[in-house]
């Protein structure tokens, strides 16, 4: 935060006369790397819209912030108002959630389409829509992602990134190495070239 004071007067006065603190400004810079980057900027921008005081600036990022999300999820329609019904339709948001974002459609159509004596959106207003956005972005991305990552930790639970892996068919132990990880399985490398191969090798290079 920022601090003022001013000294305390008189002759050999010292300390502060009196002193106002004022909040440090924190700009939105980045969003979360599993966003996609078009959706994830738009949010950005909406973000820092709000914190710049631009609240029909903001309000129109956030309409189209979303209009992004519906259309990266498969969303079809005429405009906005038919993608964010079929987003509904298809389960993929909550009747709430589309209630939300039928409001920020509606919110941003009169920055976008302003009449005489429009006064734009109000700071109430562009805050709420911002929020929204946030929640939409958590349950589009955030939680699919926080999902995946759970399922990949409780099914690799226990299994090391190397260990002696036993070939059955060649009755041995091959020491491995995880080289990829996904949600139920992994990929190992043999550390040594198993033996039988070895074999191979050695009587295809006297021939």
């Amino acid at each position: 935060m920022f601090a003022f004071w001013s000294a305390a007067g008189g002759i050999g006065g010292r300390g502060i006369h009196a002193y106002r603190l004022l909040p440090w400004h924190q700009s939105t810079t980045d969003y979360p790397k599993h966003w996609p980057a078009n959706v994830g900027q738009h949010w950005v921008e909406a973000r820092r819209s709000v914190e710049g005081k631009n609240w029909t600036a903001a309000a129109l990022m956030a309409r189209s912030a979303v209009q992004l999300v519906a259309r990266s999820h498969g969303a079809v329609g005429k405009n906005l108002k038919e993608e964010i019904d079929d987003l509904a339709a298809k389960s993929l948001i909550l009747p709430i959630m589309k209630e939300w974002a039928h409001e920020v459609r509606v919110l941003a159509n009169e920055g976008t389409h302003p009449q005489p004596g429009t006064k734009g959106t109000n700071e109430k207003d562009a805050n709420d829509v911002v929020e929204f956005l946030s929640f939409l972005m958590t349950v589009m991305y955030n939680l699919p992602n926080q999902i995946e990552e759970y399922r990949k930790r409780k099914s690799q639970t226990g299994i090391p990134d190397s260990f002696d892996l036993v070939v059955d068919v060649e009755h041995s132990n091959q020491h491995s190495h995880v080289v990829w990880r996904k949600a139920r399985r992994i990929g190992v490398a043999f550390d040594q070239l198993p033996i039988p191969l070895l074999r191979g090798r050695l009587q295809a290079k006297r021939y």
